[in-house]
């Protein structure tokens, strides 16, 4: 599957089967515990590696010196600068191989290829022979447990002897007794789990009040600021178009740089840069690095952008300041506009903030019948 950002993916050594995003334009690889992608192998430097995004794309370069880096079976002096495309395999140590897919490229397919071209980095051990002769079955001396085991059940079953010759030399009245002392017992502890199970519904019901769905009457939900990241980073559906890709583009640019004129800016460079990305034909490399660039500052201040004027509503709310909550909510509708061409952005954030303010709607009308 495409992805947003580039990707480092372990395909040999300690690590294999993980991947990390470069989510900043400057990521450090090694054995220090800091660093954003942390390398277990211990014949590598505690700062290995550097990935740096510039004009001309991502670039890898060696930072050790003492510790050789390989790109694509070449060695690399330390210092070196290589400039890395999808299916590039960066060997570090004695057995870590990375492969590196850029942002908007399939890294299922890259990984694919790599094992396809390498198929010993998936051959597996041969087992060890067997010898024909099977082993004789040795006694096995029982465990210290199960001879301990062996005397508890030995004196529980002496024990066990007496009382029930006790029991049925007992006269009718002490039976009667003893029946009435067993009832008690069982009747007190149905009671005690009759009473746990009312007061784990009590705290069901009391938490389905207060956080339910606001069909039910209740407060809803509170936004988590991975819902809101997910939201503005979901892709969008379209068919390629190259022309119409090449026009949200350009309309992205031209929105990036007018960003703070208006309210909504932000949000449409965001949606038109993802709006390239599902037009783009596939074949096609998904961003120059300017406008790679571009898109992950305009997200990261969106996702701020949005958190803030969420919370100073979700304040107002819980003050019970209904009008000024009204109008904190409404202001994060001109940041975020309602737009079905962009569902999960219109599922997750927009339909929250239309609960609060029909909560806040049935709170008010509350309040002015008590008056």
């Amino acid at each position: 599957m495409p992805s947003v950002r580039p990707i480092v993916y372990f395909v040999s050594g300690p690590q294999k089967a993980r991947q990390f995003p470069l989510l900043d334009n400057v990521v450090i690889a090694g054995r220090q515990k800091n660093v954003a992608i942390p390398l277990t192998e211990q014949y590598v430097s505690r700062q290995q590696l550097k990935f740096e995004l510039t004009i001309d794309g991502w670039i890898v370069e060696n930072l050790s010196a003492s510790a050789q880096m390989r790109v694509n079976d070449k060695n690399f002096k330390p210092g070196k600068q290589i400039l890395l495309t999808t299916g590039d395999c960066i060997f570090v140590g004695t057995e870590t191989k990375m492969l590196f897919a850029e942002s908007g490229d399939d890294l299922d397919e890259a990984v694919k290829n790599f094992y396809h071209k390498n198929p010993s980095s998936t051959a597996k051990k041969p087992a060890s022979k067997k010898t024909s002769e099977k082993p004789k079955p040795t006694e096995k001396k029982p465990s210290r447990f199960k001879i301990l085991r062996g005397k508890l059940n030995k004196t529980n079953h002496t024990k066990a002897k007496p009382h029930l010759q006790d029991e049925a030399d007992l006269s009718p009245e002490q039976l009667e007794q003893l029946e009435r002392k067993k009832k008690i017992r069982k009747y007190t502890i149905a009671g005690g789990v009759y009473l746990l199970a009312m007061i784990v519904l009590v705290i069901v019901l009391a938490v389905f009040k207060n956080d339910g769905p606001a069909e039910s009457g209740g407060k809803p939900p509170q936004l988590t600021k991975k819902q809101i990241v997910d939201a503005i980073s979901s892709e969008l559906s379209a068919s390629p178009n190259k022309i119409a890709a090449q026009g949200a583009c350009n309309e992205a640019r031209v929105l990036y740089n007018n960003r703070n004129a208006d309210e909504q800016n932000l949000y449409l460079c965001v949606r038109n840069y993802r709006m390239f990305q599902a037009l783009r034909p596939k074949t096609r490399r998904a961003f120059k690095p300017t406008d790679e660039i571009n898109f992950y500052r305009a997200k990261k201040d969106l996702v701020e952008k949005i958190k803030e004027a969420y919370e100073k509503a979700i304040i107002r709310e819980n003050q019970q300041n209904w009008v000024e909550a009204l109008r904190a909510f409404d202001y994060v509708l001109r940041i975020v506009p309602p737009n079905n061409d962009d569902p999960e952005v219109e599922k997750v954030i927009v339909e929250n903030v239309r609960q609060h303010t029909r909560y806040i709607g049935r709170m008010m009308e509350k309040q002015k019948k008590r008056r």
